[in-house]
């Protein structure tokens, strides 16, 4: 099976992977404080350096840096929403990609 591109932005190593169920797209979540969404539909089959299509961060009101993500599930087979589990304040945070 060949590589469709490197999938290029985490900066600290990444500590999930979600595919959505049914949509072309794929969550990372990495020790830098993002979850990045993801396409993986390629029409060009030699893509180097695959950007995401968006980037989430999550920062409590008052806080002076961002919250480190730990897991993260897709909310059903149709939504487009997930959630993200962060560590450092025990909370679950739903995102609408």
């Amino acid at each position: 099976m060949n590589s469709i591109g490197d999938f290029k932005q985490h900066e600290q190593p990444v500590w999930d992977l979600q595919h959505h169920p049914t949509e072309q797209c794929l969550l990372s979540l990495s020790a830098d404080d993002t979850v990045c969404l993801w396409s993986t539909f390629s029409e060009d089959e030699n893509q180097e350096n695959i950007r995401p299509k968006k980037i989430f961060q999550h920062k409590e009101m008052f806080a002076q840096t961002f919250e480190t993500p730990t897991s993260c599930t897709w909310l059903g087979k149709q939504s487009k929403e997930f959630a993200a589990g962060y560590v450092s304040n025990n909370k679950l945070i739903v995102f609408d990609a």
